[in-house]
């Protein structure tokens, strides 16, 4: 395992944001530089920054500096621990950002609500996809027994 003094500066960064922001309850995690890009390139990461918490690896876009880098690697860290969920910003992400918010990052607020309003979007569209199935349903179950004779002697099967 690396010592203190062979970790990079993002390294260093997570371990005092680990400290300062969580107690301390993260176990230590590689940080490295990639490419960003919203095209799949070899090499490259989907966003400004991805956490993989199995591998203890967060990747953060290489053109980040200074308070950007320090927000976008707290975003990150945030998805520690929140595994079980998937690579979600659902409830337990969630919960990090207030606690990054109770902490003095005024940032983390737009987030929490730009996830919270996600999320219900998403149940909204979930319930309209099952309406709208249930109705396709009814309207095919309609289609399919309309020609069906169910009266006492009639065809039935």
């Amino acid at each position: 395992m690396k010592q203190p003094k062979d970790r990079n500066k993002d390294e260093q960064l997570f371990d005092d944001l680990n400290k300062s922001h969580f107690g301390g309850r993260f176990v230590r995690f590689r940080v490295v530089r990639a490419e960003a890009s919203f095209k799949e390139k070899p090499a490259s990461i989907p966003a400004l920054g991805m956490c993989e918490p199995r591998k203890r690896l967060i990747t953060l876009a290489d053109h980040l500096s200074d308070d950007f880098l320090r927000k976008t690697l707290l975003h990150e860290m945030c998805h520690i621990g929140t595994l079980g969920a998937g690579y979600q910003h659902g409830k337990s992400f969630r919960r990090h950002l207030h606690s990054l918010l109770r902490k003095g990052e005024k940032w983390a607020w737009s987030e929490i609500e730009y996830y919270r309003l996600q999320e219900s979007e998403l149940l909204i569209q979930k319930k309209a996809r099952t309406k709208l199935a249930k109705e396709i349903r009814y309207r095919l179950d309609d289609l399919l027994f309309d020609d069906i004779d169910t009266s006492p002697g009639g065809y039935a099967g």
